[in-house]
């Protein structure tokens, strides 16, 4: 019996040795609401994350070329290589570490949903993508295009030129944008005026939902974002 006893023990032990994703040291928290945490996570060359828990659905946008290997509490290591601006839908319950086999540091951003997300499906073939320029401009262009949908949420992958100006829209939910490149965006949002929205590349922006707006990308470079649009 008591060797039963220390056999249940150590189980129990063994299941508790990966730590919540807010207690991970490399994953930093920049921002919470209702619906969302998000976290940066950064990891130096050749570093390794320690086993960690995700306990809800989640996110990754990748802010560099990442070579890392994935290693799944119980499965074998599974190496990949992203591209910057690569965005993947994670769903819970996951338990893994992971390695940067690169000889640079490891940058990413990762949305975390309080809610389940369902399945993800892409758009169909031709649907989903947009590219428009200001008149007489072949480089201040707009380029749009939806990475994914769930239940729950839209995902895109938005380009503007510098001077790019978006057609005007509107907002009936609730929607997040993810910088993967610095930006300074005019923003005139119809009955409140006009204001600036500046970030660095990996910085998050949460808006609510019930504007119409206008954006001009007012950095002296073309830029480069994640949006993520609530249903």
């Amino acid at each position: 019996m008591n060797f039963l006893i220390l056999l249940l023990l150590a189980g129990a032990q063994g299941s508790n040795t990966a730590v919540p994703i807010d207690q991970e040291p490399h994953h930093h928290q920049i921002f919470r609401n209702q619906r969302v945490r998000a976290f940066r996570s950064e990891l130096g060359p050749h570093e390794t994350m320690p086993l960690h828990r995700h306990d809800h659905d989640y996110l990754t946008v990748m802010l560099v070329n990442a070579a890392i290997t994935n290693m799944p509490e119980g499965q074998q290591p599974i190496p990949v290589h992203y591209p910057a601006g690569r965005v993947r839908l994670s769903v819970a319950p996951l338990v893994h570490a992971l390695r940067n086999d690169a000889p640079s540091e490891f940058r990413a951003v990762e949305i975390e949903f309080n809610e389940p997300q369902g399945q993800s499906s892409p758009p169909k073939d031709g649907q989903g993508k947009s590219h428009y320029c200001n008149p007489a401009s072949k480089i201040a262009c707009v380029d749009e295009a939806i990475l994914f949908c769930t239940q729950k949420i839209c995902v895109s992958d938005v380009t503007m030129g510098e001077g790019a100006v978006t057609t005007k829209h509107s907002h009936e939910t609730d929607h997040m944008m993810v910088a993967l490149t610095e930006y300074r965006l005019s923003d005139n949002v119809e009955g409140k005026g006009t204001n600036v929205r500046v970030q660095q590349s990996g910085g998050v922006e949460y808006l609510n939902a019930g504007i119409t707006h206008q954006l001009t990308n007012i950095s002296q470079h073309p830029i480069r974002f994640i949006v993520i649009v609530f249903k």
